[in-house]
């Protein structure tokens, strides 16, 4: 028996060592309005994106970390709890501190195997993705990438070709059998995954990897984008799609304006 389980990442406490971009990110984060839009793009397109996943057996782990303040993250929070997720702190400074690893190794230990898949709060996967994944092989410690997909600007409207073939986008899921979920090893090499946030090109290199079938995420550009806008993905972009085809996309993924 298999079981897929979704984590969505909101904020990373990593991201505060990384010198190029991490003070921005601190900036960002603080902010009301920077939750007010995450928490409409959550209720608009991302939640409503899992309702349409062909295959509907998964669950939903959202841990929140970072000292921000509580109150704006609480309707994010709550928006979460109201879909049927399993919402947590991940920061040994809050008192309800949960950890991930122990959480899911109790919560599944009678699967067979357990596919982690890997959700930015602001990001989607096609329909048809889950379905996909679910059908693949299962191997421990194997990370299947989401290579090539799509970028969609809400701002403007434009949608283009995301080819990941040096540096792949941030869907990716990482597998556990039973006896693997009791490895230290492999939760180590899961750690390494999950913990590199935004791109993981070291997964192709250092980790047994499947690529999964083109086509089958989209990363949204909204404007509260902390690493990502369609200048900074210029070199990322293979080409971009114009009428029909731009509206073929935006149809299948089931896209709301903001």
């Amino acid at each position: 028996m298999n079981k897929l389980v979704v984590l969505i990442k909101f904020n990373r406490n990593d991201i505060h060592r990384q010198p190029d971009n991490g003070q921005r990110f601190n900036r960002t984060l603080g902010k009301k309005e920077w939750w007010d839009n995450r928490c409409k793009i959550l209720q608009d397109i991302v939640l409503p994106s899992l309702k349409r996943q062909t295959f509907q057996d998964f669950d939903v782990l959202a841990p929140f970390t970072t000292d921000i303040k509580t109150e704006y993250a609480q309707e994010t929070m709550n928006a979460l709890h109201a879909f049927g997720a399993l919402v947590f702190w991940d920061d040994r400074k809050i008192k309800d501190f949960v950890e991930p690893d122990s959480f899911i190794r109790k919560r599944y230990s009678q699967y067979d195997n357990v596919i982690l898949l890997n959700l930015d709060s602001d990001d989607i996967y096609h329909p048809k993705a889950f379905e996909v994944l679910m059908k693949a092989p299962v191997l421990a410690g194997q990370v299947c990438i989401f290579r090539d997909g799509y970028v969609y600007d809400m701002i403007t409207g434009r949608c283009g070709v995301y080819r990941g073939n040096v540096v792949p986008p941030p869907f990716f899921a990482f597998t556990f059998t039973k006896e693997s979920m009791k490895s230290e090893k492999h939760w180590n090499d899961y750690r390494d995954a999950y913990n590199l946030w935004i791109e993981h090109p070291t997964l192709m290199k250092s980790k047994v990897h499947r690529d999964m079938p083109v086509g089958l995420f989209c990363q949204i550009f909204h404007g509260y984008n902390v690493t990502s806008n369609w200048e900074l993905f210029k070199k990322k972009i293979s080409r971009e799609l114009f009428l029909e085809e731009r509206d073929r996309v935006i149809c299948e993924f089931g896209f709301k304006e903001l």
